[in-house]
């Protein structure tokens, strides 16, 4: 679950985003994320990187995202999930 909120603000630990229900009544296993929001998550700098340099500049919070996909990937095996049936869903943002 990646959470909304235009990239500028948001949290996984919202009320409104509790995965309770439908973990507990489908056949499910949901793992939520934290990724940088605003100036931390997505800041231009690209006058900093050299032209054609592999950075990415101001997507901080993207990569976050990355990461943390990659992270359930490797791991999903370990919560009783497969690694090879994975839905990635969010709200607005997410």
């Amino acid at each position: 679950w990646i959470y909304g909120g235009g990239y500028m603000s948001g949290t996984a630990t919202l009320e409104i985003y509790d995965a309770d229900i439908i973990a507990a009544t489908s056949d499910v296993i949901v793992a939520s994320m934290q990724y940088r929001v605003g100036a931390f998550g997505f800041l231009y700098l690209s006058k900093y990187f050299p032209r054609g340099s592999e950075g990415a500049p101001g997507n901080m919070g993207l990569w976050d995202q990355a990461l943390a996909i990659r992270w359930i990937k490797e791991n999903a095996a370990a919560f009783g999930g497969d690694p090879e049936l994975i839905t990635l869903f969010g709200d607005s943002a997410g």
